[in-house]
């Protein structure tokens, strides 16, 4: 096999028409990160339906010397989560991964480990209730910023630098990048904050950085305490690509 022809080991992300009736293809890769091919053929090509996001699996790639691009000349599905598309409520969480590893660079160069993380986090989306939809959602963002090296210091207040009393809430500042502790923002804590993070739902965090993907949420939480979660991770999300997210836009009332 000459070097014009690869294989990667690959997660599809999103499909775009482009003016010319092709579409471009972007790919989360183990091994590349984010990598961007074009697939010709027409609406008909077997193709656009094999690669369509977010299927996991290996692509074909040749890549043309001469107009220096790459494009798709095949794609063995591997894990096709079809099931994603059964629900509103998954798929927009499924956008919002792809919208965050594609906006993230693939996790900034682990990628292996993020492409894992991802296709975890499609398999539990796929697999739970709707109900439990969160749970998974939340958590691939949390590692995710973890892998980015942009995890706040869940330990101490970011105004007085003391630590946190065993078992109490706190409140997120998402502008200084910390939490903030009763004493620092009573205002926070009066109204609930902007996203006030309870003690149930610290624990929840503390939980899920050290347990495999599938069992780290096992427990869940009540309905104040995953709201303020689900803030607080969206907030971190947007601070970790610097920017308003998309799939949380056209997501509103759904995620």
């Amino acid at each position: 096999m000459s070097n014009r022809n690869q294989v990667h080991e690959v997660l599809a992300l999103r499909m775009k028409e482009v003016p010319s009736g092709a579409r471009v293809l972007t790919m989360m890769s183990a091994d590349s990160g984010i990598i961007e091919a074009f697939i010709f053929g027409g609406p008909k090509s077997k193709l656009r339906s094999l690669a369509s996001p977010w299927g996991s699996g290996r692509a074909f790639l040749y890549h043309d010397p001469v107009r220096d691009f790459l494009k798709l000349s095949d794609f063995e599905v591997i894990e096709p989560f079809s099931g994603l598309r059964e629900s509103l409520r998954r798929i927009m969480g499924a956008n919002l991964i792809a919208e965050l590893l594609i906006k993230s660079s693939g996790g900034g160069g682990d990628f292996p480990e993020v492409l894992g993380l991802a296709r975890d986090c499609l398999r539990s989306l796929e697999g739970l209730p709707e109900s439990r939809a969160d749970y998974p959602l939340l958590l691939f963002i949390w590692r995710l910023v973890e892998i980015l090296g942009l995890m706040p210091d869940l330990q101490c207040c970011i105004d007085c630098g003391k630590d946190f009393a065993p078992g109490a809430g706190r409140v997120w500042r998402s502008q200084e990048g910390g939490f903030s502790c009763p004493a620092c923002d009573p205002s926070g804590f009066d109204r609930g904050g902007a996203a006030f993070i309870s003690a149930g739902a610290y624990r929840w965090l503390e939980r899920a950085t050290g347990e495999p993907f599938a069992k780290a949420f096992a427990v869940t939480l009540d309905s104040p305490s995953l709201a303020g979660l689900r803030r607080f991770c969206f907030a971190v999300a947007r601070n970790a690509v610097d920017g308003p997210l998309e799939a949380l836009t056209t997501g509103a009332g759904i995620l």
